[in-house]
């Protein structure tokens, strides 16, 4: 059989031209590091190599979120660290307030303070961290959430919600940033408990105005029971006889009645000793000027107000009578009908239970006052020192989470490197060989080119 001349010099071309793109190949290979620099160099192996990028993309963009809500978490501590010692120093001001012998301007000074803690604090409520306000919770507007009312400020309203914005940060999982405003500032508690911005405006309102209370030193309820509000299906009374939802079962004195005394002085200087009785029939608090509430507000009307006023939280269940501008008070029960010549067998009492039942002091003055507010201050800050350990675990957590992801990079980009990164021996010992046969092929092809149709004769 004869062979054509074209037919070798083609295949050996085709063989010279294999052998140099497997040289360029291997010097790419060299000279760039990696094994893989077109789909075509190993497909199966591109496809491994993509899902592992794409892996490592992911886990980088979920490292930065997670930088950010650390950041927006770190930011967010500082302003309750603020709030928490405009807390404590507010306590130390109502502390120094129930001094006795302080002077009316000395109690006024530190209300001024109180009051500039109290816009520090709504200031601290609108903390804003990349244009979102990080109390309002899941809603978000141009206008601050926390808003006042009356000048001084005399209430406080929220425009926000107690649902915690939840932004998705890690394997497709939402993650709980700042806490809510209930959360860090206890407003509107489940409780009923005031929030930082009603402790700091009694306090406020008891040093500069002189307002003098006294309240329930706890619920008046037995627990579980209600005994006035919109859960009752009507206006609990100070009933003797079944069951009573009072903590302290109330005992008439011996007419059936509840009759007390409530010695006080007005803002204008003017006394007032009023008498007040309540039958079985009374409610505790309503409309109605029947009410135990209704008939102590009814004096504090015309030209003989007595400045004295009365009200029922009926979620804390606690009830309070309020002197404001006035000063000291007393409450005492006010025996009844006490017979002039003691029976054979007298009543059990002459006096009803009143101040007992409704957990009252009895006596109320300024100092003792405000030293009933400093409870409020502990409970608040409680619920502050709560909102920053919150703050700190979800720091915490996410610091974690960082870490993890962080060896997770590092794990993928070592698979990646399996994959993509050029085996410098191998490659080079490739390489060589190649040239080696290279050089030999264009040797080759140079001594046939040199040949005629005459040395194949």
């Amino acid at each position: 059989m004869r062979i054509a001349t074209s037919t070798m010099y083609s295949q050996q071309a085709i063989a010279m031209d294999n052998l140099e793109a497997q040289y360029q190949n291997q010097g790419i290979q060299l000279s760039t590091g990696k094994s893989l620099n077109a789909p075509s160099d190993d497909p199966t192996q591109i496809g491994e190599d993509l899902n592992v990028r794409t892996s490592i993309q992911v886990e980088n963009q979920q490292t930065v979120n997670i930088q950010a809500a650390t950041a927006e978490l770190t930011s967010t501590d500082s302003a309750l660290a603020n709030l928490t010692s405009i807390l404590q120093s507010a306590r130390q001001l109502a502390t120094a307030g129930a001094n006795d012998l302080l002077s009316t301007s000395e109690r006024q000074n530190m209300g001024a303070q109180v009051d500039q803690y109290l816009q520090q604090s709504i200031a601290i409520a609108n903390t804003q961290y990349n244009g979102n306000f990080v109390f309002a919770g899941s809603v978000q507007s141009a206008a601050a959430p926390v808003t006042t009312s009356g000048t001084p400020v005399s209430s406080v309203a929220f425009s926000g919600n107690e649902q915690p914005p939840a932004p998705m940060l890690f394997n497709g999982q939402s993650f709980a940033l700042s806490p809510t405003l209930q959360q860090a500032f206890n407003f509107n508690a489940t409780n009923g408990s005031p929030s930082v911005f009603q402790t700091l405006i009694t306090l406020r309102d008891s040093l500069e105005n002189g307002t003098v209370v006294d309240e329930s030193s706890q619920s008046i309820n037995i627990s579980s029971q209600v005994i006035y509000g919109s859960g009752s299906p009507a206006p609990t009374t100070l009933m003797t006889t079944g069951t009573s939802p009072f903590a302290v079962l109330p005992t008439p004195d011996s007419s059936g009645d509840y009759t007390i005394s409530i010695n006080n002085t007005d803002a204008a200087g003017l006394q007032h000793v009023n008498s007040y009785t309540f039958y079985g029939t009374s409610a505790v608090d309503s409309a109605s000027a029947l009410s135990i509430t209704g008939a102590i507000n009814a004096q504090n009307t015309g030209p003989n107000a007595t400045g004295l006023t009365a009200t029922f939280n009926a979620q804390t269940q606690r009830f309070s009578l309020t002197n404001a501008g006035g000063g000291a008070f007393t409450i005492t029960d006010e025996p009844t009908n006490p017979p002039a010549t003691p029976p054979t067998a007298p009543p059990s009492n002459y006096t009803s239970n009143f101040s007992s039942v409704f957990e009252l002091t009895g006596t109320a003055s300024l100092p003792q006052t405000i030293s009933t507010q400093l409870g409020d201050f502990d409970n608040v800050l409680n619920v502050t020192l709560n909102g920053r350990g919150l703050v700190g675990s979800r720091i915490n957590a996410l610091a974690q989470i960082n870490t993890q992801l962080s060896t997770d990079v590092l794990d993928n980009t070592s698979v990646q490197s399996g994959i993509e990164d050029t085996d410098v021996a191998t490659a080079t010992t490739a390489f060589s060989a190649t040239q080696v046969a290279l050089t030999a092929s264009y040797s080759t092809t140079t001594r046939l080119e040199a040949k005629d149709l005459f040395d194949y004769l």
